[in-house]
């Protein structure tokens, strides 16, 4: 992709009212980023609305924030750093199904982990030892039946099964590429690049966290899975919620049972009790994704 290609996708992504699905139908007929802008306006305002042609108008005129120029110059820093428009084969299907698929992702790192089926193994923030210990355990296994994680930097458990197999780990970011949210990832997040893991970021460089992000942060990872397995969760916890909004979007969802008398099984034997798979292993996982299609 030379750097036309990549300012034109740059500027479809920062277009304010311009959704992944009508960049689709503009792109069906214009076929490259940089032709929707040169789009006939009457034409595009009685497909996509009047406010969809001002803004691919403006755009067409020039129009385009400092972010565009930063985000290339971040693109031409890294040499395992590359830009990811959703027409790409290596954007993630799963994603593309979702309601509002990012129209570009910023990647840096290795990016044959995309090719493979993801799990993302999840816990919620105030889990014991002895759960975090079985996350690690089972994050391991998968990755060693060239399985990728796909993790977060939200939890301990979450931090310490990236930690624990860097090399086998997409880390989805709430800031931009080149920004680490919370602090304490900064060893989590070097680790994968050094390891041959991937980042993956919607967020342009240089963007910090905010709450939006955060929770845009967790529809692309949820969305991004193939499974979500719960390692330890109290009920009312955010991770309970993931776990649910991916089961309502057909994903496989695992929970692993626990102690009766601990908080933190209680969230994954509700799961279980409403059709969640048991996990005792990495293998009850493994099975499921060869059935996928």
């Amino acid at each position: 992709m030379d750097t036309n290609e990549k300012r034109a996708w740059l500027r479809l992504a920062r277009a304010r009212r311009l959704s992944a699905a009508a960049a689709v139908r503009l792109l069906r007929d214009a076929e490259l980023p940089e032709a929707v802008f040169a789009s006939d306006y009457a034409t595009v305002a009685k497909r996509e609305g009047a406010e969809v042609a001002d803004e691919v108008r403006r755009l067409g005129r020039g129009a385009e924030d400092e972010s565009v120029d930063r985000a290339l110059a971040w693109l031409a820093r890294h040499e395992d750093a590359f830009l990811l428009p959703f027409t790409s084969p290596l954007y993630p299907q799963a994603l593309l199904q979702s309601d509002r698929p990012p129209i570009v992702l910023f990647a840096r790192g290795n990016a044959g982990l995309l090719g493979r089926r993801t799990v993302a193994v999840i816990g919620s923030e105030h889990v014991d030892s002895e759960s975090i210990a079985t996350g690690v355990e089972l994050g391991k296994a998968l990755v060693a039946r060239k399985v990728a994680l796909i993790e977060r930097t939200a939890t301990p458990l979450e931090l310490s099964v990236a930690r624990a197999a860097p090399s086998g780990t997409i880390l989805v970011l709430a800031t931009g590429p080149d920004r680490v949210y919370p602090a304490t990832a900064l060893e989590e997040q070097r680790a994968v690049l050094a390891s041959g893991g991937l980042l993956l970021a919607e967020a342009f460089p240089e963007e910090g966290v905010t709450p939006e992000r955060i929770e845009r942060r967790d529809a692309v990872y949820t969305a991004a899975a193939d499974a979500v397995l719960l390692v330890a969760a109290e009920t009312s916890s955010p991770e309970m919620r993931l776990a649910r909004t991916a089961g309502e979007m057909g994903r496989s969802v695992f929970a692993v049972p626990g102690s009766i008398h601990s908080p933190y099984s209680k969230g994954p034997h509700r799961l279980i009790r409403n059709g969640a798979t048991l996990a005792e292993s990495a293998e009850d996982v493994l099975g499921d994704l060869k059935n996928l299609a």
